[in-house]
């Protein structure tokens, strides 16, 4: 049996995948869907250098993109670093600094904050597979794995 299988997503996508799973007023996703949006996500990271262990931050508003960006951090291995979209850009450039963040995904409409030397910014990731295109990303995260989200807020 294939890694991903232990995945709760994956798991979630393949008993239900026409089932509304995330809510949004731009309209509803099933879990199909996201399970394959976390998925090419989750490659993106791959291709931008992300590995199994290392530190992600994630920062922007409340939104699906947000919920699909978390997820896809997981879903490589990663350990997702939510930091507070309400933090001046200085303090989040300070915590990536001080958790020694590889990588920083900014959802901030307005625009990035700066990146200390050594984190990689990434400003966006692209949902923009077709809902029926298959997911090729073979999902890192394990039901059993422990110690995976770094919740950072004030």
């Amino acid at each position: 049996m294939a890694e991903h299988h232990l995945c709760p997503l994956h798991e979630a996508a393949s008993a239900a995948p026409d089932r509304p799973a995330l809510l949004t007023p731009q309209g509803d996703l099933t879990w199909g869907e996201c399970d394959r949006r976390v998925r090419s996500g989750a490659a993106q990271l791959c291709e931008a250098g992300v590995r199994p262990g290392d530190r992600v931050g994630l920062t922007g508003p409340p939104s699906a993109d947000m919920v699909l960006a978390f997820w896809s951090i997981l879903c490589t291995g990663a350990v997702a670093c939510l930091l507070s979209h309400r933090w001046p850009p200085t303090w989040i450039s300070t915590q990536c600094q001080r958790l020694r963040l590889s990588h920083l995904v900014s959802l901030h409409a307005a625009g990035a904050p700066p990146c200390p030397h050594g984190t990689r910014l990434l400003e966006r990731l692209s949902w923009d597979q077709s809902p029926r295109e298959p997911a090729t990303h073979e999902c890192r995260c394990r039901r059993d794995s422990g110690g995976t989200i770094v919740f950072l807020s004030l």
